[in-house]
């Protein structure tokens, strides 16, 4: 049976969505970079949150499950 027109699309959505998908999960990441720096007080800078951050993703990189995907946090945050 042929692929419909909103079969093909679909695939292209897919594909597009995946894309997106990893910003949404940077997004994430930033979200929790921030509510660190604002609990703990010595996570106020920012040189010492990335240091903590990169700690934490090596000693457990499977801490969150989104970690497989994306374990930076963007630039912006």
């Amino acid at each position: 049976m042929p692929l419909t027109h909103a079969a093909e699309n679909g695939a292209n959505t897919g594909a597009r969505l995946a894309y997106s998908g990893h910003a949404f999960l940077a997004r994430i990441n930033a979200y929790l970079m921030r509510w660190s720096r604002d609990k703990y007080k010595r996570l106020r800078g920012r040189k010492r949150a990335q240091a903590q951050w990169e700690m934490v993703v090596r000693s457990r990189p499977k801490f969150f499950a989104h970690w497989i995907w994306v374990n930076v946090v963007p630039t912006v945050w």
